[in-house]
Parts: C-alpha cells; structure tokens; sequence
C-alpha cells in the first residue's frame, strides 16, 4: 500500500487470492475495509517495522487462544500461498510468515514442506519426501522418494502433501484438464485443502477419494497393514429368512467404515457378523489371510468390539474401569506401566475431569451419556486392537457428543486401523469422516456399498433427483444423509394422494439393483499366503491372575456400594439380636425367679432353627444377583476368552468373606444374648458351612435366570420345601407314605442343608 491506500496491483492480488471462497460483493466489502484500516493508521499510527512486528506477535497470541493447530496450520499456509501470488515470493515477507509459523508451534521441515509446495509451479519443484503422494495414470513410479498411487485414465499428475502434525492434505495439479473438488472447479497450479470425506472428480475417469490419498501414508508409517476381506458370507436367524444375505467386502488400513440404516434391517447382525460373535452360515472372513473362525488363535487381540450396551462395574470409578480392564488384557505388563496407560488413555478420550467419579448406571448418573460411551471404547481401545467394531456408537447421544465420539473413532484410523460401526441416520459433519458405507435394507439385504459420495449420487439417480451427480450442496458443503433412506423407503401414492404402506421398490429388488451393478465390481484379493498380523501386547493372564484380578475388583465394588456394605454388616447382629432377645426365656429359681439359665430355656431348639434359616436366606440374597448383573460386563469378557472358572472362583472368594463375617457377627451376638458358652468356634463354622452353601445355590439361581423379578420369585420356591424337609417342622416320621423309610431319614432329607446344620448343632 501507499499514502493513498492500496494500489491496483494489490488489490488485484487480494481479489485474485479471495475468489476461490467469496464473491465479488464480498470482496468489494472486505477491500474498503482494509483500505479504511490503512487510513487509520496513516493518520498518527507508527508505520516501522519493530511496531508491525508487535502488532504481528500479538495477534499471533490471540490466534493462539481461539484456533486449533490444523486452522492454525491452514492460515499460514495461506499466508504464504498470498505471498507467492505477488509473483515471487518476498525474503522479508517470508520470514514474518517463518516467525509465525514458530508462534504457532509448526515445525520448520513442515513449513518448508508446505511453502515449496505452494510455491512450485511444475512437477519439478514439488518436494520429493514421504508427505507427498503422486497419482498417475502409471503402475511405476514416475518420481523417486514419493509415495505412488495407480489410477487408471487419470489426464494428469495429482500431487499430494500430507502435514503429518494435524493430518491435513494438500492438494495441487498443472495442466489445462479440468477436475472438480467436491463439485468445485480446481485452478491449475493452486493449492487446496483436501477435507476428510472429500471427492475430486474428472469425466474421463473413477473418482479419487480422501481415504485413498489419505490410507498410502497409514500403510507406510503404521506399525502392519491390516485388512479384512469378507467373501460371499450370509447368515440366517432360526425360523427365519431374515439375517445377512450373501454380500462380499473389503476395507484395509486406515479406514472408518460405517453401517447405515434404519432399525431392524440387521446392522448389529452384520458388526457380530464380521467380529466372528456369529458364525456364517457360508462364506469365510479373513484377516491377513487368516480365517476368522479358524484361526481364532493367531487372531488373539487383534479384533476389539463395544457393544450397544454399557460393559461398565457400575460402583467403580472411571479409573477402576480402565484400570482393571488393561489388567486383563496386559497379563505379562507390571503394574506401574499399566497405570501409565490408563493416566494417558483417560487424557487422550477427555475423561481426566471424571477419572474418580463413580460410573453408576443410566438411572443413578454420575457421569454423562457421552463420558459413559468414550469409557466404553477407551476400555477396548486401551489394548491397541487392529480392527475395531463399534455398535451404534452415537445411540442416545446429542449431536455435539456424536461428534465428538465419531472424531474420536476416526483418529483412531490416522493409527492405521480399521474401525468399523453401525449407526442410524448421521449428520452431514459425521457422513463426510466415513471412508466407506454400507448401506442395509429389510432382511439384512445391502443394497449399496462404496465411498459415501458415490452412495449419495447413486440413489439420487435411482430415485430421479435433479442434479444427481451433486453429491453436496455448492453453498454450503452440507450432504442431505436423509435422502438415502427416503429414496431407499419411498412410499406409492394412492389416488387420493396419500402414501400407502406399499413401497415403490422393494427390499429384494433394491438388492438385485445392488448385485448387479455394484457387487460384481467388488472382487477383493483372497490372500492365497498369510500376510504378517499387525504386533500386539494383548496376552491374557493366567487363570490364577485372573481369579486374583476379578477378586480385587469384586471386593472394591462391593466396599464401593456404602448402601450395602452398611447393610450387610448390620443385617447379621441385628436378626441375632432379635431372634436372641425373644428367646430368652427365664424360667427362675427358687432363690431368684427373674435369673436366668441356659439349661432351663425351652427355646434354643427353636433359636438354632431360626439362626440356621436366618443364614440360608443372607447367603441367598447375598449372591442371586451376582451372576445376572455382569452379564453385560461378562459378554466382553467372553470375547476376551477370559476364565469363566477364574469369574466364578474369585465370586465364591468374595461371598465367603462376607458371609464368614456375617455369621461371625450373628454368633458373636446370639452367644452373648443367650448365654452360650464354650460352642462359638463350633457354632460359627456351621453357620457359615451353611451361609456359604446357600452362597453357591444363589449363585446358580443367578447363572440360570434372566431377570432380577425371576430371581427372587425362586428364593421362595426354593426355601418353603427345604424348611418342610428339614425334619423340624414336619418330623421325617410324619411325611406322606411315598417319601417316609421306617429306619431312616428319606433321601430328599439327605439333600437339604437345614437338616444337617440343625443336627449338627443340636448334637
């Protein structure tokens, strides 16, 4: 600029660099702007360079405070693609840019990377590193030190830069072809941002996706590529023709794969399907050539899998989650380097501010919906599996922890991996992370499968739309994700204009459709030799570790739950209070009719009865929930092959400590009330023989029904017949004719426990 103001040559600069993202009235607009800005300062404002400089460094501190590094990374890349269209770029000008790329905390070998790359103006002068990929219509590398993509017709040269420290990509080519970034004409020779779900489109050939760009990187930097192939699998539910028919798929490192449709067509049929929950009725699924179902062994940790539901202890913190989660998955690990990875997976899903809140459930919240589900997938994402599957991962969720969690899932693809989830409807912003989509109607039928662009253009020709091929809005850049399933689900108008409950087209022929035009293109490579598993820690430890492990997170769940801590430990003295205090009868002596003596009190017969029932129902309802209420948590240890001998052992382990102190308590009290003397260790030994064998009953009722209200309509069902042949409320003798023996006890006597606890007791 000038006295005047800017001059021509600038303010052709300026309208030049501004109309790829603004029209003419905006940039008339933001032109008198600067040029009042200029005035402003001609008018008594220092114009010297150390006074700019300050002026630079703190609005670089501003910047700092509001963007994110990727906006950051973008604005100085911008800055010096502005500089370059002057014509040459400026020294001076350049190192200010330096300067605040270093406020900004970016590396000088990524702005170098990105200035050589803005600047050049031929193949020649593009930087020759492992952050660019170069697409061409060549299956031999054409530039050495480069990463190389094969695209068959391609008219020219695509360059790519990857800036590794916020995953952005770059893009640029030279020459006269016209292509299109999603639906945007591209200038030759400029630069522009490739956003996660983007499209670039040419006539003469297949479309480039954002995750082919984008997946040459993970295969080269990630640890072991990783793909999985699913070939011809279908499944059937029993008595059904409903399930997953036959469909074959393929998706490799890198990649988010999401499973869209409406509710009951299969979605969550298809994740156990390819998780190997469920077997296939036919077909095979391989990972790195290695069978799914066969190799289960090798396969070991490389699979991970968050149910729908929450696999959380509830009466443990955020914390105890993780932690005793990466206990069972890192068997040979120490202690210390375990708590190290649950302190950075809490920072690294957000979690730090809840890490000592209890998990509690849905009713009883302690933490939110969207801090639960990030729990969920860190308890699986802690063991670094390659493949994740994801069952409706945003369900119940507001849009904003939608986003969150799906942004969360799709860093963990910049690692390499392949996550895969089901979900509903997404929004525009979730649609566009999606490197791949599935689409499922009635019956588990797919009707489409590709890049998410290509499914929005697809059923937009099926479904006669104008301006098919725009597969987003111009304006706005949003994609209308509900116009798949209309199209999928559209209804036929009846003469009176309303919409019957006949579909234009049905399930079945939406999957012909499919078959037809889209499967037959899909023919992934069998892997004829095994390829190498991506190295994981994943080792379970030993069955004794792990009785060890469930014990110790049994008992601080249990010390966790205050309501039934206080309980338990209170219910035992005070029944031995009660039933100890009614039963003391005092028959007197001569000398002093109030005394009271053991020997004379009628009622201790029926003061052991009333202990030996009083523990049988503790014991009972001390363990009949114990099974029933992990099962949530049980169905990923099972996944995990964890020891369900180790579950059970350590369960029994945790129940004969409660129930030893529980008849501890009962005796301590009842002896003393009574006056019992010289049987305590005795007494309490049977007592808890018997506590510990109605422990072992309730665990089975526990492992055997399904619902909390089935569970204590069997407590009765059980208890009534075992007081009856107990032989203390009905003597043995007196039982009906098919049951009594004239010498013995009946065989139904020998079996139930009252009856032996009594008499022994009583002996």
């Amino acid at each position: 600029s000038d006295e005047k103001g800017l001059t021509e040559t600038a303010k052709a600069v300026i309208s030049n660099f501004l109309e790829k993202e603004f029209n003419r009235e905006q940039i008339k607009e933001y032109l008198e702007d600067i040029e009042n800005q200029i005035a402003v300062k001609n008018n008594g404002v220092s114009t010297d360079f150390p006074d700019q400089f300050k002026e630079i460094q703190s609005t670089c501190t501003n910047i700092n405070h509001e963007f994110e590094q990727h906006q950051k990374v973008w604005l100085v890349l911008q800055l010096v693609e502005f500089i370059d269209d002057i014509g040459e770029i400026n020294s001076s000008m350049l190192n200010v840019v330096r300067t605040i790329a270093q406020d900004f905390n970016i590396s000088e070998e990524e702005f170098e990377n990105g200035k050589q790359f803005i600047a050049a103006n031929s193949s020649l002068e593009i930087p020759k590193n492992f952050n660019i990929t170069l697409v061409e219509d060549s299956k031999t590398a054409t530039l050495e030190s480069v990463n190389h993509i094969y695209h068959p017709k391609l008219p020219e040269e695509i360059f790519a830069l990857r800036i590794a420290s916020t995953n952005t990509i770059l893009v640029k080519f030279f020459g006269e072809t016209s292509f299109f970034l999603n639906s945007r004409p591209l200038v030759p020779g400029k630069t522009y941002i490739l956003a996660i779900g983007s499209v670039i489109r040419n006539p003469k050939c297949e479309p480039i996706y954002y995750s082919k760009i984008v997946g040459t990187y993970y295969q080269i930097w990630g640890k072991s590529n990783i793909r999985l192939t699913a070939e011809n699998i279908h499944y059937r539910h029993k008595g059904s023709n409903d399930g997953i028919h036959p469909f074959t798929f393929d998706s490799y490192s890198g990649q988010l794969v999401a499973v869209i449709g409406g509710s009951g067509v299969g979605k969550s049929t298809l994740i156990n399907l390819l998780n190997g929950n469920l077997k296939p009725a036919g077909g095979k699924i391989l990972v790195n050539g290695y069978d799914l179902q066969n190799d289960k062994k090798e396969l070991e940790g490389i699979i991970g899998y968050v149910p729908q539901d929450d696999l959380l202890v509830e009466d443990l913190t955020v914390y105890q989650n993780l932690y005793y989660s990466a206990r069972f998955c890192f068997g040979e690990k120490p202690n210390k380097e375990i708590e190290l990875l649950v302190e950075e997976t809490i920072k690294e899903f957000d979690l730090f501010e809840a890490r000592n809140l209890k998990v509690g459930n849905p009713i009883n919240k302690f933490i939110s919906g969207g801090q639960r589900k990030r729990l969920n997938i860190a308890m699986e994402l802690i063991r670094e599996p390659a493949i994740l599957f994801a069952d409706e991962a945003t369900s119940g969720l507001s849009s904003f922890d939608s986003d969150r969690i799906m942004l969360l899932l799709k860093r963990q693809t910049f690692k390499g991996k392949i996550v895969i989830v089901n979900i509903h409807q997404p929004s525009s912003d979730i649609y566009k992370l999606f490197d791949k989509v599935i689409i499922l109607d009635q019956g588990g039928r797919v009707v489409f499968q590709g890049n998410p662009m290509d499914a929005v253009v697809y059923f937009k020709k099926e479904g006669n739309y104008l301006k098919a091929y725009e597969s987003e809005c111009l304006c706005c850049g949003n994609v209308n994700t509900e116009l798949i399933l209309k199209v999928v689900e559209a209804r036929v108008v009846n003469e009176y204009g309303l919409l019957t409950r006949k579909r234009k087209r049905s399930a079945q022929e939406w999957y012909e459709g499919y078959l037809k035009k889209i499967q037959s293109k899909v023919k992934p490579t069998t892997h004829n030799t095994k390829l190498p598993l991506p190295p994981n820690s994943f080792k379970i430890p030993k069955r004794k570790a792990q009785t060890n492990i469930y014990f110790k997170r049994n008992l601080l769940s249990k010390f966790a739950n205050r309501q039934f801590m206080v309980i338990s430990l209170l219910e035992a003295p005070i029944l031995a209070f009660i039933l100890a205090f009614f039963s003391k009868f005092s028959s007197g002596t001569l000398n002093n009719p109030n005394q009271y003596l053991f020997s004379n009190n009628d009622n201790i017969p029926s003061f052991i009865f009333m202990s030996i029932v009083a523990c049988i129902f503790m014991g009972l309802t001390l363990s009949a929930e114990e099974i029933f209420k992990d099962q949530r948590v049980r169905h990923r240890e099972r996944f995990l092959n964890l020891s369900y001998l180790s579950y059970i052992n350590s369960k029994m382990l945790v129940l004969s400590l409660f129930s030893l102190i529980q008849t501890l308590l009962f005796v301590a009290v009842g002896n003393y009330v009574l006056e019992i003397n010289g049987a305590f260790f005795s007494t309490w030994i049977i007592l808890f023989s018997t506590a510990f064998c109605a422990n072992l009953i309730g665990l089975n009722i526990s492992a055997a029904l399904n619902s909390v209200v089935a569970i204590y309509i069997t407590i009765p069902l059980i208890m009534v017949p075992m007081l009856l042949m107990s032989g203390v409320i009905v003597r043995y003798d007196k039982l009906h004719k098919s049951i009594i023996h004239p010498e013995y006890v009946p065989i139904i006597g020998d079996l139930i426990p009252i009856r032996w606890s009594y008499e022994a007791l009583c002996v």
